[in-house]
């Protein structure tokens, strides 16, 4: 999608009118970015039709078009002021919002989309609450996961509402009773005042409880080092490298 100012809206993309799989090779909607000023681009909403279904992208298209993205966003030129909200987005092989999609038509070197806005963090989720941090001012949009299965992960398939970050922190109220199993399966994006939305964050946990962590300069090389005091069902570690601090590759592996 390219221009400024466009709406996308009530749209099915990836499943059929039964929500059965119907996934893009490619990935779902991408954003083209702009000469000058920004796409300002608004995907989805939280009243009426507005809301999008994004879902089951494979990745298995031509790889310069697509990763299996829900939303992909950059370009060479200014793919910025895209607001992302309320949407159904999962089980997507890729990000559910993907800022760096670096094919042809951007990303990487080109530069990430959105103004490289960040996440918001998540710090506690409970039976009728969730809350976390995030930049003073700024909106915080909070999901739900509910489906399984391969490629269905840090997405946001329901949306619950939203919450404004306060002194740091937001905390977002809600009646849904959630066991302590799914509570672990809430996600959130951060939207800030030019409508710059993240990429998801999910309250995943990790398998093992750590202890210390540490890094220290051997020539031109860095030594890693931590310990854990608890590890349940696991079996690797990946060691991984990043420019951006959202792309990253596996340059090795440590035996849980």
């Amino acid at each position: 999608v390219g221009g400024s100012s466009n709406i996308i809206y009530n749209n099915r993309i990836g499943v059929s009118t039964t929500s059965a799989p119907m996934g893009n090779g490619s990935g779902g909607i991408f954003i083209l970015g702009v000469a000058t000023g920004g796409n300002s681009m608004t995907v989805g909403g939280t009243t009426g039709l507005s809301p999008n279904t994004i879902a089951y992208s494979t990745g298995a298209g031509p790889a310069q078009f697509g990763n299996g993205y829900g939303v992909g966003i950059a370009h060479t030129d200014l793919g910025n002021q895209n607001l992302i909200i309320g949407n159904s987005i999962y089980c997507n092989a890729g990000e559910g919002i993907d800022l760096n999609f670096a094919g042809t038509f951007g990303g990487a070197s080109n530069g990430i989309g959105n103004n490289s806005k960040p996440a918001p963090g998540i710090s506690s989720s409970i039976a009728n609450s969730i809350s976390g941090t995030g930049v003073n001012g700024q909106t915080i949009h909070v999901y739900r996961n509910t489906s399984s299965g391969s490629g269905c992960g840090c997405e946001g398939e329901v949306y619950l509402g939203s919450a404004l970050v306060t002194g740091g922190t937001w905390t977002y109220t809600h009646s849904l009773g959630l066991s302590s199993a799914q509570a672990l399966l809430v996600s959130a994006t951060a939207t800030d005042v030019s409508n710059n939305t993240s990429q998801f964050v999910c309250n995943i946990p990790l398998p093992i409880e750590l202890l210390t962590f540490d890094v220290t300069k051997s020539g031109s090389n860095a030594l890693l080092s931590w310990s854990t005091a608890m590890e349940k069902n696991n079996d690797t570690f990946l060691v991984q490298k990043s420019t951006n601090g959202i792309d990253f590759t596996t340059i090795g592996e440590v035996k849980g």
